[in-house]
């Protein structure tokens, strides 16, 4: 997608110039739902200082860090977004202080562009030394991490050429948030407070990316199966897919899974899919020059006809029409 490639290339020469690092954090994994995030995603995943990586090695750490950058901040901006309007810079439970600008979609927060680091104030860092043993790793090896690679580094200030710029690809962001995901019904995923903390995960995405949730009960199961329904139609649109196969990646019944679309998401599954296929035809309409029976056919389309006679049903016009 041009938008976020220019994101993307933004982002890289901010880092360039100004000698920062820059992580997108995807607080509710709404934006790895759709396959255009991916690349921008993987590249921004993690900060791959020394510092963050020797944290993030420690499995105990790691969880505090997740449930941190996810659960806490996610439930944190949502809950007061004005004082996330402008950006915010917080402290992470490792004294690690950052800069988060709020990623809106739907009226919602889903995550932040995340622009650091610094040291934070004495007694921060001395509780996050504190903590760190907690988890055992020693001073010894955390002190001289954190002096040499976080403590000599400045944030720039809201009124440098950096945090402009860092505030406008995340404004971008936001715009083809709304743009890209309006389709996944937000305020459905919102209704269950569904942020990956320390009971919830996910598969390596290179893998095969399956949410899950070791406590599979109620609303974080429903909400489970309707985030990996969502990514596995996503991931096979272009071919004939089933409800028996897509509840057999969700781990649920097929009559389980209809049920659950029906009561909690507000469509079926044969919606959803219809809406996913028009989604990518489209973004083809738009930037390709493919004829409509091609477009038809690599959306997962059996025939041009009846691709159209969707498209219509779903946009009010025919697809001619609408590259028009």
């Amino acid at each position: 997608m041009k938008e976020l490639d220019f994101v993307k290339n933004a982002l890289e020469q901010i880092e360039t110039n100004y000698g920062v690092q820059i992580v997108i954090k995807d607080c509710y994994s709404i934006m790895k739902l759709r396959p255009a995030f991916s690349d921008i995603l993987k590249r921004f995943l993690i900060h791959w200082d020394p510092f963050c990586i020797c944290m993030k090695r420690n499995l105990s750490a790691r969880k505090v860090c997740t449930h941190f950058g996810n659960t806490h901040m996610g439930r944190r901006m949502n809950n007061t977004p004005a004082e996330y309007e402008h950006g915010a810079c917080v402290t992470c439970p490792f004294g690690v202080r950052e800069l988060y600008y709020p990623i809106r979609c739907a009226g919602h927060i889903i995550g932040a562009l995340i622009m650091g680091y610094t040291a934070c104030e004495e007694k921060a860092r001395e509780e996050a030394f504190s903590g760190a043993a907690t988890h055992g790793i020693p001073r010894e090896t955390f002190v001289p991490l954190y002096e040499k690679h976080i403590a000599r580094r400045t944030l720039p200030d809201r009124d440098s050429a950096a945090y402009r710029e860092f505030a406008l690809c995340g404004e971008m962001l936001s715009l083809i948030c709304e743009k890209e995901l309006s389709e996944l019904h937000i305020d459905v995923l919102f209704r269950y407070d569904f942020i990956f903390d320390n009971s919830n995960t996910f598969l390596n995405p290179e893998e095969n990316m399956q949410f899950f949730s070791r406590t599979m009960q109620g609303e974080n199961r429903r909400m489970t199966v309707i985030l990996n329904a969502i990514y596995y139609i996503q991931e096979n649109y272009t071919r004939k897919i089933t409800v028996d196969e897509i509840a057999r990646y969700c781990y649920c019944s097929a009559s389980t899974l209809s049920h659950i679309f029906a009561k909690n998401y507000g469509m079926t599954i044969g919606r959803l899919i219809q809406n996913i296929r028009c989604d990518r035809a489209k973004v083809l309409l738009r930037d390709s020059s493919a004829s409509v029976g091609q477009i038809a056919l690599e959306c997962g389309f059996t025939t041009p006809d009846y691709f159209t006679s969707v498209f219509k049903s779903m946009t009010g016009m025919t697809p001619t029409e609408y590259r028009k």
